[in-house]
């Protein structure tokens, strides 16, 4: 029997976009596509509504990285062209 992976094992929480809940250790997760790119975040917490919370935390930290900036190399942080 093969074991499944983390994202196998998510199950969407129906009624809160972004939600899930892993069906082993319930522990939820934020899962979301920020410019095209899959997100998956885990929230550390089995209490929904805590998850909740920090979901819209994540959610409202991604919204405000600009689109440029997400594409950014190290480099080009660092001032390297």
């Amino acid at each position: 029997m093969q074991l499944k992976s983390t994202r196998q094992l998510l199950k969407k929480i129906p009624g809160f976009p972004c939600l899930y809940r892993h069906k082993v250790n319930e522990i939820y997760y934020g899962i979301t596509k920020v410019l095209g790119n899959r997100k998956e975040h885990r929230l550390g917490t089995t209490d929904r509504k805590l998850a909740e919370r920090d979901l819209k935390a994540w959610l409202q930290d991604l919204a405000e990285i600009e689109p440029g900036e997400a594409r950014k190399t190290v480099g080009n942080l660092l001032g390297n062209p």
